[in-house]
């Protein structure tokens, strides 16, 4: 737990880390989240912001993640994931760590550490399972590519009044990679294409995917398939057989 001297210093790094996410220019976001950190060392956006200059991949980018987490936790004093777990996110001091723990997340699996990145994310969704950042999505695919099932089955039994493409398409690579092309993984194809139809011609080269991310995104619409298709293509294609069964599949109906 911090003390109040401790706590007031956080106060002043945490205001400073939001004038470095404002910041128009690298440099300056840099500097103003080194400046964050000499105030205080608990800032988790001030070490998230720091991480950003790090080469992508690199141990210095895994580590000093590691130290935004860390900050973030220690700010919050283990009171609060006694007291508010579930409530996360709700609470505008837990985002902080809330968000340096998805970055952690993703560059762990990113790594190959994939088993910590997915306990990581499980972990997110117990603190907020009404999910404000989307873990869920990140997750599903996930468990389809690591071969867990049984794991996305009860993901999406959590959620199960999430029809997005982002639950839809895991669920059908992960009927592929359990039981191939059989009656379950055709329904849960039928399920995806209802879900969003888009993501099948941009996964099969069929439709050019575009460099850059759509700004944002509607339901249905292919700037959604561009994104999932955008983050998650690689696991489809390293999945034997899979593109295959989905071009034979979606050409037969």
């Amino acid at each position: 737990m911090l003390t109040m001297s401790q706590e007031e210093a956080l106060e002043r790094a945490q205001d400073i880390a939001f004038d470095a996410m404002e910041a128009t220019t690298p440099a300056a976001r840099l500097r103003l989240a080194k400046l964050a950190l000499k105030e205080s060392e608990f800032c988790a956006d001030a070490w998230l912001i720091l991480a950003e200059s790090e080469s992508s991949g690199s141990d210095a980018e895994l580590g000093t993640l590691r130290r935004a987490v860390a900050g973030g936790e220690s700010a919050l004093g283990p009171q609060t994931f006694e007291d508010d777990v579930g409530l996360f996110w709700g609470l505008l001091e837990t985002r902080p760590y809330m968000r340096a723990r998805l970055a952690l997340a993703q560059a762990l699996w990113d790594r190959g550490y994939q088993l910590e990145a997915i306990d990581n994310a499980r972990d997110l969704l117990r603190l907020n399972p009404n999910d404000n950042q989307g873990v869920r999505y990140l997750l599903a695919s996930w468990l389809a590519a690591h071969g867990d099932a049984v794991g996305l089955r009860a993901l999406i039994a959590d959620y199960e009044n999430d029809d997005s493409p982002f639950m839809t398409w895991p669920t059908v690579l992960s009927a592929f990679r359990e039981q191939g092309g059989d009656e379950i993984a055709r329904a849960a194809l039928d399920a995806a294409l209802a879900s969003n139809k888009h993501v099948v011609g941009l996964l099969l080269g069929k439709k050019r995917l575009p460099s850059r991310r759509p700004a944002y995104y509607s339901p249905g619409e292919v700037s959604e398939a561009v994104i999932y298709v955008q983050d998650f293509k690689d696991t489809w294609h390293a999945t034997e057989g899979a593109l295959d069964w989905l071009r034979l599949t979606t050409t037969a109906a």
